[in-house]
């Protein structure tokens, strides 16, 4: 900037610059250059020294640039034009080669592909991923920013330790997790992908997470204890909560729901999930959902007995091996079932199923219930009467929100109530706060910092709305537990959509027969 003004200056003062009366700040320096007697051909010596004071400058930064964070100017760009189409990059991980793959995650800087260090190489340091990350704000190790700082610190750390003369020689690999990156870092993410929301060059921090997830637990058996129960739960019982798999549809009884094998010409395969197959709550939601439907006069039927955990904790707590055996004994009962249309009530279930399950062949017309519910009401087969009067708040699930971009048809369904009158949280839509279940959190232990459920409900106290409506079973506990922490239950009733809209239609909704989730 100081070379630019002075050449121009030292052009107008030799006469030479037409443009002289739109530069204001040149003009200026001008006059002073006047004053000590530059003037005519007296300024082409300065109108040269600045020329190379600019030249130079300019030079000297592009060397910079590579060894500094201001790479980002250059690899920004490709960096966007290359990002992930389809599902979101979280949503849909990539999956393993589980027979033929060298290594099981990332332990190494190196094993990333050329992407993922693409990704490192792109950030600005600007730190709006941190400033929306429900880990970072509640005092948890994990600030994504750092993650990828001191990732792309290990990747140069690697190349520079590469032994003289023999830099076209594969680098030799520095220790990443434990060094770089803490394992509490690592294991506090709820992938809820706020910090790729914000992320303004696009990058991806949730699968590395993962990735680095996944060399712990299949490489190295390291992982915190309760996920070692809730894992040994989904293989041996095929559910988290570890309940015998014969229950699995006890939550249905006299509603005379009907299997796959009594009703194989069903319409919609009715995906019910562990949460309310198994948690007292949530299969209240369940029963509320399943007389919604036949109200509504849906063809529906389930797959019963044959339905196990949808694999999504197992693979967000890195256990991809896991997760592939159930995703494949999923696909292979709803494959030989002849399911077209599935509805998922969890949006966990919703989201392996529509963005995950198709990389092992289970391609599903899927369908979230608050969208089908939405839908039910537009076409007239649901028509809520009786009037909830009063303020109503909605907590936006990750998976169903920030993943899916589904936020218009829940909000739907709570206007389509009578009296209600909905009011958002200081955090919503894309910006939502997670409720601190998501990434395998549900079965792990908050130990460090405060607990994000209990930020997320003082959060909605602050609405002053005395109804909070959740789309989620992990939402809706950890909802409840807030509440109940807090001694909050008679400032905020928290209960899923299906609930509020089953008690406008019917007058009364399903009673909950615990107050614990």
């Amino acid at each position: 900037m100081v070379g630019m003004l002075g050449q121009n200056a030292a052009r107008i003062v030799q006469g030479g610059d037409p443009s002289a009366s739109w530069r204001p700040a040149s003009s200026a320096i001008a006059r002073l250059f006047e004053g000590v007697g530059w003037r005519g051909t007296a300024a082409v010596p300065a109108h040269e020294a600045f020329y190379w004071v600019h030249i130079l400058a300019v030079l000297a930064f592009l060397v910079y640039i590579p060894s500094s964070k201001h790479l980002h100017i250059i690899v920004a760009i490709p960096n966007i034009f290359f990002r992930k189409l389809g599902p979101k990059a979280g949503a849909a991980l990539a999956p393993i080669d589980l027979e033929h793959a060298e290594h099981y995650g990332v332990s190494q800087v190196t094993q990333w592909s050329w992407k993922n260090l693409l990704d490192l190489y792109s950030c600005t340091e600007c730190g709006r991923c941190q400033e929306q990350c429900p880990a970072f704000l509640t005092g948890k190790p994990l600030n994504p920013k750092m993650i990828i700082v001191d990732a792309r610190e290990n990747l140069y750390k690697t190349v520079r330790d590469a032994p003289a003369g023999q830099r076209r020689d594969p680098p030799q690999p520095q220790k990443l997790i434990g060094e770089a990156i803490k394992e509490d870092e690592i294991w506090a993410c709820v992938a809820c992908g706020a910090c790729q929301q914000e992320c303004p060059v696009l990058i991806e921090h949730v699968p590395k997470i993962i990735d680095m997830r996944r060399s712990l637990v299949l490489e190295e058996s390291k992982f915190p204890k309760e996920a070692q129960n809730a894992l040994r739960s989904i293989e041996t019982q095929g559910n988290p909560y570890g309940l015998p798999r014969a229950q699995r549809s006890d939550w249905a009884g006299g509603l005379g729901v009907k299997t796959v094998e009594e009703k194989p010409d069903a319409e919609y395969l009715y995906f019910v999930g562990c949460a309310a197959s198994y948690d007292e709550a949530n299969r209240a939601v369940a029963r509320a959902f399943v007389k919604l439907l036949q109200k509504a006069g849906v063809d529906f039927a389930i797959l019963g007995p044959r339905e196990t955990c949808n694999g999504d904790p197992a693979r967000r707590i890195g256990n991809e091996y896991l997760y592939q055996t159930q995703a494949q004994a999923n696909i292979e009962a709803m494959n030989t079932a002849k399911v077209r249309k599935v509805i998922a009530s969890c949006p966990h279930c919703f989201n392996t199923i529509k963005n995950e399950f198709p990389q092992f062949g289970g391609t599903y017309e899927v369908v979230h219930h608050t969208q089908f519910l939405a839908g039910l009401i537009k076409d007239g087969r649901l028509r809520p009467s009786k009037a909830i009067d009063g303020r109503f708040t909605y907590h936006d699930s990750c998976y169903l929100g920030r993943w899916n971009d589904i936020y218009d048809p829940p909000r739907e369904v709570i206007e389509a109530i009578p009296g209600a009158k909905l009011v958002e949280i200081e955090r919503h839509h894309k910006r939502g706060f997670c409720c601190g279940a998501g990434g395998g959190r549900m079965w792990m232990e908050e130990k460090i910092g405060k607990r994000i459920n209990h930020e997320r409900v003082e959060q909605t106290l602050r609405t002053q709305a005395p109804r909070v409506a959740t789309a989620c079973p992990f939402c809706l506990t950890m909802f409840r537990d807030g509440i109940a922490a807090k001694g909050a239950e008679t400032r905020l009733q928290v209960k899923d959509l299906v609930q509020y809209l089953a008690e406008s239609i019917d007058g009364e909704a399903p009673r909950l027969t615990t107050t614990s989730g």
